[in-house]
């Protein structure tokens, strides 16, 4: 074991191994694209359903509307109307664009990191960047996030890694590129200019270089700016809004929707949302300053490599290397100062996963306190284990996450496309199956009843209601839609799919007229309890409960034991469902399943009447009367079932209890029934 420096071997080849790891994660991530990934998500890819497929599609017609980009910028809807009219599937393009940028960014990165401190920092940069998970998720996503990251790294490495006297003019023009995709993509503005006075070290004139920068960057965006000011729709106009409900909506559990209704009137400008209660601002962001670092060590990055970062960051202050990785913290600071004022997503925050990682590779990849174990870094083991960790759990998130994915659009779509008219209306709460079926697509209603919602149809010209978990989710009062069993007039059933439920619904006459069954409750929670089933399975535990007693008086036993069974799997202490089991395989002749309940719940309850009770039927139908009359002779007294009373004292008699044949017909007496037996009955 000695203390030195990596090896010059190991250092030659951190080019050739981070470009292979590169190449590696090219081809991971050609393959989801390609593959598994066949739809997009309901949450960051909702909007390229909603808005950046038909802003691709206009500007192919030649029209660029400023209303559409107040929240980003066009530069995303520019590239994938460029990309579709190479590859005509338009979802495909995007998830090709978001291959590319991720593979640039990884280069850029890596070569940004070789040369600003070394390649051993900037291999291990790449490696813990690859293997991250949200990197990786949103590496094919048909989203603005890997190709706005992509330009940011660009604009980056104009900044930081090229010495030439045109850098700053590279650097400029690709911040304005970054800035109108993501308009928060600003903070590499006072960034660069923190570098150009402060940091520059290439020999060339700080104040020509600033200038440069500035130009480059300005020409491009003050055109946009001047288009969307004459338009009414500024740039970032409405992320105020964002910053309204971090801070006075999500603290009192309001729902996006729920705020637009109760609160967003009320606000028009930042300045309504700041004087509306600037306490609570305060407090908020000074919250979130914390909660977001919180959020990014746990969520983006790991603890793991959390620890890594901080290990690295103090390596870095401390060391040589400060002046040159100093640029990279300010620009973080900066861009993590941009996102505090609203929710924390990871998905915004993935921007600042290589800044984060570079300082992790940092301490990884410098020779500084390096103990070689037979000529391998001991950091570079641990490293390893942070890389291997990472991509173990990116494993695991995407082969969850590709189950989670709504496919139930891919066949829902096809049948409209199948079935519906030129110019049909379909109501629905995302957008994904209006770009699969190509009808026009109606937002969901905001209704609290089936009237209100008939209205809503009839008033916007619905043909079509598509309905599947979001829109359960959203209105709850309608989830009964779910379950084709509820008979709705005027509804007919278009398509329905089952894994993942969903249902098309045809809109014909009649409809608007509630169905009678609506008003009982009763029949109303079997039809709700069902869609619940379909949309969280055995988690619904409550709902297989009611379903199974309602299956359980209608005779239905088979029915009634699957979903008790499911009650069982969430919940394996429920006694009732226990007993409700033991009830229905008692039913069915199965004597070993119910004893096996009936046991179960005697284990933990010994004095359950219930359980007693059945126990005792189960020794009766195998003839062990000697058994039967143990298992009831401590309930006697408790028991009110008459045919079972009737049972007992037909059995006490039998097996020469006296006492017992004694206290079961007291009580038949009591309640008023006649003691001749009626044979053996397990109902109750």
């Amino acid at each position: 074991m000695t203390l030195h420096g990596i090896p010059p071997s190991l250092e030659r080849l951190a080019r050739p191994l981070g470009i292979a790891f590169i190449v590696i994660v090219s081809g991971v991530l050609l393959f989801m694209a390609l593959g598994p990934h066949v739809i997009g998500d309901y949450l960051a890819e909702t909007d390229f359903y909603g808005a950046y497929a038909e802003g691709s599609r206009m500007i192919q017609q030649g029209k660029l509307d400023p209303a559409r980009y107040t929240v980003v910028g066009p530069i995303y809807d520019l590239t994938l109307a460029v990309a579709s009219s190479i590859i005509p599937d338009r979802f495909t393009a995007a998830e090709l664009i978001s291959v590319v940028s991720s593979v640039g960014t990884l280069l850029l990165w890596f070569l940004l990191i070789s040369r600003r401190i070394g390649g051993a920092a900037a291999l291990w940069t790449v490696l813990l960047l690859g293997a991250n998970a949200t990197f990786l998720r949103y590496g094919y996503s048909a989203s603005t996030d890997a190709l706005a990251i992509a330009l940011q790294a660009s604009a980056l490495f104009g900044l930081l890694a090229v010495r030439g006297n045109r850098a700053p003019l590279h650097a400029g023009a690709l911040t304005g590129l970054a800035c109108l995709t993501r308009y928060n993509s600003v903070y590499l503005i006072p960034s660069a200019l923190i570098f150009y006075l402060w940091f520059d070290d290439s020999g060339r004139s700080r104040k020509e270089a600033t200038l440069q920068y500035c130009a480059a960057a300005f020409v491009l965006l003050i055109p946009w700016w001047l288009l969307t000011a004459s338009s009414g729709h500024l740039p970032g106009g409405e992320l105020y809004h964002n910053v309204a409900y971090d801070a006075f909506a999500r603290g009192r559990g309001l729902t996006w929707d729920q705020y637009q209704k109760e609160l967003q009137p009320q606000f028009h400008s930042l300045w309504d949302v700041i004087r509306y209660d600037p306490g609570t601002i305060v407090l908020r962001l000074g919250h979130n300053v914390i909660h977001h670092l919180q959020q990014d060590f746990r969520e983006l990055l790991g603890w793991s490599a959390a620890v890594a970062f901080c290990v690295g960051l103090a390596l870095v202050l401390v060391g040589r290397e400060r002046k040159r990785l100093l640029p990279v913290l300010v620009s973080a600071g900066v861009l993590f100062l941009t996102l505090v004022p609203a929710q924390h997503g990871t998905r915004y925050s993935l921007a600042l996963a290589p800044m984060y990682l570079c300082f992790a590779g940092a301490a990884i990849g410098l020779p500084r306190y390096t103990v070689n174990l037979r000529g391998i870094p001991l950091k570079w083991l641990i490293g390893l284990a942070l890389v291997m960790s990472s991509g173990i759990a990116s494993y695991k998130e995407h082969r969850y996450l590709m189950t989670q994915l709504p496919f139930e659009v891919l066949p829902a779509g096809k049948a409209l496309r199948e079935v519906a008219h030129p110019g049909a209306r379909l109501m629905a709460r995302k957008p994904h199956i209006g770009y699969y079926s190509g009808l026009e697509l109606v937002p969901f209603a905001n209704a609290n009843s089936f009237a209100e919602l008939a209205s809503y149809c009839r008033e916007h010209g619905v043909n079509y209601i598509y309905f599947s978990w979001p829109e359960a989710d959203l209105r709850p009062q309608f989830a009964y839609l779910l379950d084709t069993s509820a008979t709705v007039p005027g509804l007919t059933v278009v398509k329905e799919v089952r894994k993942h439920p969903a249902v098309v619904y045809r809109i014909d006459k009649g409809f608007g007229f509630a169905p009678g069954w609506l008003a009982n409750d009763e029949v109303r929670k079997l039809h709700e309890a069902r869609a619940e089933v379909l949309i969280h399975e055995d988690e619904a535990w409550q709902a297989h409960m009611t379903l199974a007693v309602a299956a359980g008086r209608a005779g239905n036993y088979e029915e009634a034991i699957s979903h008790l069974e499911a009650v069982i799997r969430w919940r394996p202490n429920h006694l009732r469902a226990h007993l409700l089991l033991g009830e229905a395989h008692l039913k069915l002749k199965r004597y070993d399943e119910a004893q096996s309940h009936f046991g179960e719940i005697l284990k933990r309850d010994p004095r359950n009447v219930d359980a007693h009770l059945g126990l005792g039927w189960v020794k009766v139908y195998r003839g062990q009367f000697q058994a039967a009359a143990e298992a009831w002779r401590p309930v006697v007294s408790e028991t009110k079932h008459v045919p079972t009373l009737q049972e007992m004292k037909r059995l006490f008699s039998r097996t020469g209890d006296v006492a017992a044949a004694e206290a079961a017909s007291a009580a038949l007496k009591s309640l008023g029934a006649q003691e001749n037996p009626s044979g053996p009955d397990s109902g109750r």
